[in-house]
């Protein structure tokens, strides 16, 4: 990945399949999964590594999880912030409505009894909370706790509106009366991902982030409205207080129901995780992976430097890494050491990394180069698609040529990837009106009755491994056009809030996807644009949206398939970004760990599920 930055927020939860993806539009009493949408296939959407028969004696005995990464997110808050490494953690300290498991690619309950019954009409969902499940004070999970949840998520107030397309089918969340553990999930409309939209919301113990109660004094209608934290009520009081650092930063506050609790942050260095005693899930369903906790650690460590990763596996000081460069791993499998140490693999991944464009610039921060879509797509052929793909990812990679994965049905095969074409981008760029009128050999144009050079900055993360290498490989493309990009390389922590709020001309970027059914909106509503979300490069229009609206209400796979077309095809045409690659997934998973299965979806491993196969008492040869 270029940037590490996977929008997508709460996918890794969700099971990926190369060709197929589970459906479990349900409706009347039955939840029957309905594979409408998809062909069956046998393939598994991950990969299994045989246990060990017999230990190194080098090999460490305890029983501590060393988990690379290399960007740490800036919080871990439960509602703000969409940095994926964030809902990495959440998974082991956090419990959910709902989960997909990623080895059988089904719905199933985490924190309910069962699969929700669903009204014929598909609009209510009715669950009821698992007997004896407690957070960390002893006392129960219940109704009320996941009411706060939704109503906090959906707050106007709160500053996560990456998350607000996912909730705002939602009309209300209401407990059903004469029961304490059974609640109502009431929606407005169906839509593609209603029966994933328990899954993406952390469960929060309300005592804890609302002690007044104020939310309850609310409704989901109120609630959602209210947008101007300037006009001073209880409500604004809680928003400002739950959108500050307490939730996010401090270790006392970052609580969950899951089995892993958050023993210290020394931020810019390690992350430690350690098991819970006694926790609720050692009563449940063993085979269902988030009920595993074999490590008695988990301890995420910080490695930015990837030669400095390179030295630490050589040196067995990292169990597990998901977050390593093609060319690392590479360079890595040729040391014997490794190889006996290590499974390793490339795998398939649904991601897509790629170059956008500020298409809506201010004219005076920002100049006015690429709101001219002819301008945008001489960009498209003066990148090097295929020579970042070959030389920076050695080949392991799908070329995109738009926001849907080329493995996914509705993906668009009439349009073809744009080639690197000088000619056609000098053609281009002279028709409008970018030309040399100065003999300094960067083209120019006059705007507002004023000279402009086409020079601008190109923005990438210094703390990624590839995008230095990415950028210059750009860079020294588009120059041959005339075109003065200037390098602009900082850390992701200062790339994000320029990229969220528009203070760019051209940046990297890379986002994670899903096998599940596409919602665009996120990504590339017109509103995503306008409240800092994930529509970076400000694409879109009236038509756009209503296709994106369109899109997100029909279940009917034969009916979607079109429209998901008529979007690629809207998106090739006005060209806010140049998709690159779909990269392959590089995983490592030292051998003293059994059950070192890889998956092809985010995270990638299950660190809980990990079991040290060393005995730390019969001696290092033997397996447990």
């Amino acid at each position: 990945m270029i940037t590490n930055i996977q929008s997508l927020l709460f996918m890794q939860r969700l099971c990926i399949l190369t060709l197929s993806i589970c459906f479990l539009f349900a409706c009347g009493t039955k939840n029957k999964p309905q594979n409408n949408n998809n062909d069956s296939t046998s393939i598994k959407p991950y990969k299994e590594n045989a246990d060990v028969g017999q230990c190194d004696p080098n090999w460490s005995k305890e029983n501590i999880v060393i988990n690379h990464w290399n960007l740490e997110p800036p919080t871990l808050h439960p509602t703000n912030e969409y940095v994926s490494n964030r809902n990495f953690v959440f998974g082991y300290i956090h419990s959910y409505i709902l989960i997909v498991d990623l080895q059988t690619c089904e719905l199933k309950p985490d924190l309910v009894k069962a699969l929700p019954t669903i009204s014929p009409d598909g609009l209510t969902y009715d669950f009821e909370l698992k007997d004896g499940i407690t957070w960390d004070d002893g006392s129960p999970v219940t109704v009320e706790d996941v009411i706060f949840t939704f109503k906090a998520n959906s707050c106007g107030l709160i500053n996560n509106s990456f998350a607000k397309p996912y909730i705002e089918t939602l009309l209300d969340v209401k407990a059903v009366q004469g029961s304490s553990t059974k609640f109502q999930f009431v929606l407005k409309e169906k839509y593609i991902l209603n029966d994933y939209l328990s899954t993406y919301f952390p469960i929060m113990q309300r005592k804890l982030f609302d002690k007044d109660n104020v939310l309850s004094k609310y409704s989901f209608e109120d609630i959602k409205k209210i947008e101007d934290i300037t006009i001073k009520t209880d409500l604004t009081d809680w928003a400002e207080k739950m959108n500050g650092s307490e939730y996010g930063t401090e270790v006392a506050n970052i609580v969950g129901a899951g089995p892993y609790k958050l023993e210290s942050w020394e931020k810019g260095q390690t992350l430690t995780l350690v098991k819970k005693k006694d926790h609720w899930s050692s009563k449940q369903d063993k085979t269902m992976l988030q009920y595993a906790s074999y490590p008695d650690k988990i301890i995420f460590k910080m490695i930015a430097d990837e030669n400095a990763l390179k030295i630490e596996a050589n040196n067995q000081s990292i169990d597990v890494s998901t977050f390593i460069s093609t060319k690392a791993l590479i360079e890595l499998e040729k040391n014997p050491d490794f190889v006996k140490n290590y499974h390793y693999g490339y795998l398939p991944a649904y991601n897509s990394t790629y170059l956008m464009m500020n298409t809506k610039p201010d004219g005076t921060t920002h100049k006015k180069l690429f709101d001219d879509k002819n301008v945008r797509r001489a960009m498209a052929y003066l990148t090097p698609v295929q020579d970042v793909i070959n030389i920076v990812y050695n080949g392991k990679g799908d070329r995109l040529v738009g926001p849907v994965h080329p493995g996914k049905k509705g993906f668009n095969k009439s349009l073809t990837p744009i080639p690197l074409d000088i000619n056609q981008a000098n053609t281009l760029l002279d028709a409008a009106g970018w030309k040399d009128t100065d003999g300094d050999n960067i083209r120019d144009k006059v705007i507002n009755g004023k000279k402009e050079k086409f020079e601008f900055k190109i923005m990438y993360p210094t703390d990624s491994p590839v995008a230095k290498d990415i950028a210059d490989l750009v860079i020294e493309s588009m120059k041959k056009a005339g075109i003065n990009p200037i390098p602009d390389g900082m850390p992701m922590k200062e790339l994000l809030p320029k990229a969220t709020t528009h203070d760019f001309d051209m940046t990297f970027f890379a986002f994670g996807q899903s096998a599940l059914p596409d919602d665009f909106k996120q990504l590339w509503a017109t509103s995503s644009w306008t409240s800092n979300g994930s529509n970076l490069s400000g694409f879109g229009n009236t038509a756009s949206d209503a296709l994106i609206d369109s899109i997100r209400v029909e279940l009917d796979m034969n009916k979607r398939i079109p429209m998901i077309q008529r979007f690629q095809k809207m998106m090739y045409d006005e060209q806010p970004v140049v998709f690159f690659m779909a990269s392959n997934r590089k995983i490592f998973i030292h051998k003293r760990f059994g059950n070192s299965t890889m998956y092809y979806e985010r995270p990638g491993v299950m660190l809980n599920n990990l079991k040290l196969l060393c005995s730390p008492t019969n001696g290092a040869n033997n397996v447990q």
